[in-house]
């Protein structure tokens, strides 16, 4: 059975509950499905927390991938740090500029898959070939992209 009730509390099992309880109140805190009530929030994030985390074979793929979730969640959040410093969360900002901003923003992201693609040691992905014809695909429609955003902001 891969079902554990009791799980020894090691720091596999604490480091992944604690990662789980956050991703799980965070999105019941956006969500706002019980309003603002933390309480209930906590205890339903408490509660799922546990039962995936004692679950072995969701608690052995989370920890065998969490590095690379860890960096989703890091470039998620210099994204959303770089939106709201630049005042593009609020609807603020000029349209050209954001463009730019955006365009600077998948650039990075961009780079960084495909250097996270290149360390997993892809070689091949379906219907573009090679990891390179990727990274060009993507850099034209990064292009086109912000050619379009450019044409909008100027009234095209």
């Amino acid at each position: 059975m891969a079902y554990v009730l009791l799980p020894e509390l090691s720091d596999k099992f604490v480091m992944l509950f604690l990662f789980v309880l956050a991703i799980i109140f965070g999105s019941l805190r956006y969500a706002r499905i019980f309003g603002n009530n933390s309480a209930v929030q906590m205890i339903i994030a408490l509660a799922l927390a546990y039962f995936a985390c004692t679950y072995e074979p969701f608690a052995n793929v989370l920890y065998a991938n969490l590095s690379l979730i860890l960096w989703f969640f890091v470039i998620m959040f210099f994204v959303i740090f770089v939106r709201e410093a630049v005042g593009i969360g609020k609807g603020g900002g000029d349209h050209k500029t954001n463009a730019y901003i955006y365009a600077g923003l998948m650039l990075v992201l961009i780079t960084v898959g495909i250097r996270i693609l290149g360390l997993l040691d892809i070689s091949s992905i379906p219907f573009f070939g090679s990891v390179e014809n990727l990274a060009l695909f993507l850099g034209v429609l990064l292009i086109i992209g912000l050619f379009y955003a450019v044409h909008k902001s100027e009234g095209g």
